[in-house]
């Protein structure tokens, strides 16, 4: 009964071969924090041991579109917007900047996304054809978040936490193909706290189980 919904079967047969990890330099450009870096080469380091191929890989079609940021808010609109309209004064402050901002979104930031994520998917699918079957980047810029502080320190330079926090996930949701957030051995220090580094591991449409098994045999390796 769900209209977004497609019939697939519910388990897919895993793509044979899926040795080769690519690194898309176009996903590494948002602030990064060189403890996150660091998290990254031992990635690409530890996946080669484990047996992977990590090729980076040169896409200007995978760059980040500028309207993905705005074009999320009619998508904000159609669940909070009646709600707001009536509650405001029970939404916080940051929330509800956020949904004031929302209304300023265009149908041409919206065309503009929606076009780019087509591009991307296809440009992911014809990746798979070309022997790269699982893509990599990190999950999130920066090791810590102070709460209440709407910067994030990364190496001496203040940046807007959502752009730290959301730059690497938010364009692969957009995309809309399928991606799994797993930790990194070999835990960074932060605040007393040891924390894992989070790497994306995403793969082209429908290709779930190939995640699954790539990341199963890297965690069996202890990448």
């Amino acid at each position: 009964a769900d209209g977004w919904s497609v019939p697939k079967g519910v388990f897919p047969t895993v793509e044979a071969g899926q040795s080769t990890i690519g690194m898309v330099k176009q996903w590494m450009t948002a602030p990064m924090s060189r403890d996150v870096r660091a998290g990254i080469d031992r990635f690409i380091a530890g996946a080669r041991e484990a047996g992977f191929s990590v090729e980076a890989v040169d896409e200007p079609s995978l760059a980040p579109h500028p309207s993905l940021v705005a074009a999320i808010g009619p998508e904000i609109l159609e669940i909070h917007g009646e709600r707001f309209e009536k509650h405001r004064d029970r939404y916080g402050e940051d929330l509800q900047t956020r949904l004031d901002l929302a209304k300023d979104a265009t149908a041409h930031d919206v065309v503009e996304a929606y076009r780019w994520g087509a591009m991307a998917r296809n440009t992911i699918a014809r990746l798979l054809g070309d022997g790269i079957g699982i893509l990599a980047a990190p999950s999130v810029g920066s090791m810590r978040k102070v709460i209440g502080e709407d910067e994030i320190d990364v190496d001496g330079v203040r940046h807007f936490h959502r752009a730290v926090l959301a730059s690497f996930t938010s364009p692969i949701n957009r995309i809309g193909v399928p991606a799994l957030a797993a930790p990194i051995t070999g835990n960074e220090e932060v605040g007393g706290t040891k924390v894992p580094v989070s790497v994306q591991l995403i793969a082209p449409m429908w290709h779930e189980a190939s995640i699954l098994d790539v990341a199963g045999r890297l965690e069996s390796a202890g990448v």
